[in-house]
């Protein structure tokens, strides 16, 4: 059994490995897309939100979005509900090194994925949802 798990953990660390290489060419990491991502696909959303979503330590969120800030990436505005709250949100100069990225990261996607069927992958998916739900 922890063939699989050393299997799925070197998977792990070498996609992510792929994706920082490939990604670096536009002055991002994979965690910095990921964030762009979630921003792009689900609008503004709040630092707790993010951290629910991408399921990482807060202070290393914070370390991202400070990256993020710094490059003109992403902007703090006001939670119109609660203006104790700031939400992160998507800049112009984000989205344009979103859309880029995201050919990259499918053309990497498509590689990984050239030789696995439809169905294999399917199934695939499935079993690591359920193994997911019994964490």
């Amino acid at each position: 059994m922890s063939n699989l798990f050393n299997t799925i953990n070197e998977f792990s660390r070498m996609i992510k490995t792929e994706y920082n290489n490939k990604l670096s060419k536009y002055d991002i990491t994979y965690s910095q897309y990921l964030l762009l991502e979630n921003l792009y696909k689900k609008g503004d959303l709040s630092q707790k939100e993010l951290l629910n979503i991408i399921g990482i330590k807060g202070s290393t969120l914070t370390g991202i979005i400070d990256i993020l800030l710094m490059k003109g990436f992403v902007r703090r505005v006001v939670n119109t509900e609660d203006k104790r709250l700031r939400n992160i949100v998507i800049t112009d100069k984000g989205l344009d090194n979103y859309k880029k990225t995201r050919k990259v990261v499918l053309i990497i996607e498509k590689r990984v994925l050239k030789k696995i069927k439809k169905d294999e992958e399917v199934h695939l998916l499935s079993v690591i949802r359920s193994m997911i739900k019994n964490i």
